[in-house]
């Protein structure tokens, strides 16, 4: 498995800024999955993880943790 490349984006979830990883797995069975690439995304500030595969959009794994939302904001 290697990385195809690496960048910083806000989180899809809180805003801050998140980690993006393309890696290549073509030669990883390991992960079930029938993309040559897999895409991660991990935010440190709020614990938002997703990889997914790049080519079919595959969610392989996900933790989205959930924001509270104030009474009466909605």
């Amino acid at each position: 498995m290697s990385t195809v490349f690496n960048a910083t984006i806000c989180c899809p979830n809180c805003g801050h800024a998140a980690y993006r990883q393309l890696l290549d797995v073509s030669n990883a069975d390991s992960l079930k999955c029938f993309d040559a690439q897999v895409m991660k995304t991990e935010c440190p500030t709020c614990d938002y993880f997703l990889r997914m595969g790049w080519g079919t959009g595959q969610v392989l794994e996900a933790y989205i943790p959930c924001r509270s939302v104030a009474p009466g904001s909605t």
